[in-house]
C-alpha cells in the first residue's frame, strides 16, 4: 500500500512539474512573462498583419515552434525557438520590433 501511495504522489509531482513547463494549454511556453500588455490571447500565423510576419521571418528565418499572440494594446508577441533558444519579441501592428528577449 506504502508502495502505490509512493507511486501516485510521484506521479503527481511530474504531472505538475510539466504542467509548469508546457503551460494550461500544453504549449511550449508556459508562462506569459513580459511583453507589455498581459499574456496576450493566441491567435492563429493567418491572423498576424504582413508587415508583422514579414518583419518576424526576415530577422527569424530559422525559427521553429512559432506561437503568437495578440496583447490588450494592439500589439503582437511570438515566441518562438531559434539556434535551440527560446524566444519572445513583439512588434507592433507595422511590423516594427519593439522587445526581443530570451524566454
Amino acid at each position: 500500500m506504502k508502495r502505490i501511495l509512493f507511486a501516485l504522489l510521484t506521479l503527481s509531482i511530474l504531472c505538475s512539474s510539466c504542467e509548469k513547463v508546457l503551460g494550461d494549454d500544453n504549449s511550449l511556453f508556459g508562462d506569459d512573462r513580459g511583453g507589455g500588455g498581459g499574456g496576450g490571447t493566441k491567435i492563429a500565423a493567418s491572423a498576424v498583419p504582413a508587415p508583422v510576419k514579414n518583419a518576424f521571418n526576415t530577422q527569424f528565418p530559422g525559427a521553429g515552434n512559432i506561437e503568437w499572440k495578440l496583447l490588450a494594446n494592439g500589439n503582437y508577441k511570438v515566441q518562438f525557438v531559434s539556434d535551440n533558444t527560446k524566444w519572445e519579441a513583439i512588434y507592433n501592428p507595422a511590423g516594427q520590433q519593439l522587445s526581443l528577449e530570451k524566454a
